[in-house]
């Protein structure tokens, strides 16, 4: 309505009929008045310990309440640890003798078959491979199990190869089909798996001196011609590594950069795809036993066979009478393949020690994180569901209202969930080391179960 009327209806009034005001009355401070408190008021660690107590009692109420669900929070983990058990109750330890890789039986009859066309190649080592015809692959599956048949002959004792055989190897490349070529390049683990022996590559050099062009002309001869090997020249290392990160419809062989090239000096870097060579990051593996393939990814890569025809090509500026020739940019006459230090390598791994192994530990190591996680989901929902429930019935807020402190509150099912779970882990504790961890410290389980 406003309060217009109001005021026109206490102006019609009569002054006696309406109420006084009254006036503020001065009250002088007394000395005796107690001050503001200078500080916060200490924490009654008393009244905290008894509502703790109380409501750790009220928790343990509603626990004894529902039994089977407690039972479940309780031992649940311990049974998804029991389906674990099962599992490694099933499996078999193998056990793998000790070897020496000085030797070794290969049947070549199947490769031959499947290569078909192994012009290229004369000899490897002591075996023949010359093969007329013009074998080509028509499925992918087809040449990983090639691939697969290589693996006795890599892991005896093989010599490094020339640059004319690995070249060789290279040029089957050109008898793959093209989709099968694409399919192999869209694979991940394509140079782990083949290194450079089935894509064709360019070699790149640096920098553009002399004798650095001089070495260019000894690869390709030694290669079979231009036709057989691309090699091109760059002016110094980052000119060349642009050059090739720019290039998307080259593939690149590996890249050669010197740093001294002369009869009474050499320091030269080899770089490949990091794909195709193993990882030096680590020096010792502590947990793997037994034959550790990586290193056939040296021979597989072509950094031996780099590394070969580089020796054989620095032997000729050993010769007083070629090393003029050759600083002037003339290429030697022909190869020193008797002479050269690689020509008579043997690439052969050391001896490996008896052991034993067992598949369940090599599976379940990659899923036991995960597996102990997915066993506490469902006491982790409970007491999650009991905390939403305690502030969805306005159980905090009443007891809160009557004095209850919020820190004994939190408290109380932090506690809660610690003795929760501290059982659990003794629990799968227990269960982990009496059966698939026995010589595991039951300290290190522990904490690695509770946390």
């Amino acid at each position: 309505v406003g309060m217009a009327p109001i005021a026109r209806l206490r102006a019609l009034m009569p002054t006696s009929w309406l109420p006084k005001r009254r006036q503020p009355v001065a009250v002088a401070p007394s000395a005796a008045a107690p001050s503001a408190p200078s500080a916060a008021a200490p924490v009654p660690w008393a009244l905290i310990r008894i509502h703790l107590r109380a409501l750790l009692r009220k928790n343990w109420l509603l626990k004894r309440r529902a039994p089977v669900t407690t039972a479940f929070e309780v031992l649940l983990p311990s049974l998804f640890m029991a389906l674990l058990v099962f599992a490694y109750t099933l499996s078999i330890n193998e056990t793998i003798n000790e070897r020496v890789y000085n030797s070794q039986y290969v049947n070549l009859d199947g490769l031959v078959d499947g290569l078909g066309g192994l012009r290229g190649i004369t000899t490897l080592g002591t075996t023949s491979l010359r093969r007329s015809g013009t074998g080509r692959f028509t499925q992918l599956q087809d040449l990983l199990t090639l691939r697969s048949t290589l693996d006795a002959l890599l892991t005896g004792p093989i010599p490094v190869l020339s640059l004319r055989q690995f070249v060789g190897l290279q040029n089957l490349g050109a008898g793959l089909l093209d989709a099968v070529q694409n399919d192999l390049l869209s694979r991940d683990n394509f140079g782990s798996i083949f290194g450079n022996i089935i894509t064709p590559g360019t070699l790149h050099l640096s920098p553009d001196t002399p004798p650095v062009r001089a070495l260019r002309d000894y690869i390709v001869a030694e290669a079979g011609g231009a036709d057989a090997l691309a090699v091109r020249m760059h002016t110094g290392e980052p000119e060349a590594v642009s050059s090739i990160l720019d290039e998307s419809t080259e593939i690149a062989w590996a890249l050669v950069h010197f740093e001294a090239i002369s009869p009474c000096a050499l320091n030269y870097t080899i770089r490949v795809n990091f794909t195709t060579l193993p990882s030096t990051f680590t020096r010792v593996s502590f947990v793997a036993r037994g034959l550790d393939t990586n290193y056939q990814k040296y021979q597989l890569s072509g950094v031996l066979t780099l590394q070969r025809a580089v020796h054989g090509f620095v032997l000729h500026l050993a010769q007083p009478e070629a090393a003029a020739r050759i600083m002037a940019g003339e290429a030697p006459d022909g190869p020193a393949d008797e002479d050269e230090p690689l020509a008579g390598a043997i690439l052969m791994p050391m001896p490996t020690a008896r052991y034993s192994q067992n598949v369940f530990y090599r599976v379940v190591g990659y899923i036991m994180g995960f597996f102990v996680g997915a066993s506490c989901m469902y006491p982790v929902s409970q007491l999650v569901r009991a905390v939403v429930e305690e502030k969805e019935q306005r159980i905090r807020q009443t007891m809160r209202c009557m004095g209850l402190r919020y820190d004994a509150l939190i408290a109380s099912w932090v506690l809660t969930a610690v003795i929760q779970f501290t059982l659990t882990a003794l629990l799968v504790t227990a269960v982990m080391t009496s059966s698939f961890l026995p010589k595991s410290n039951k300290i290190l389980v522990f904490c690695y179960v509770e946390v």
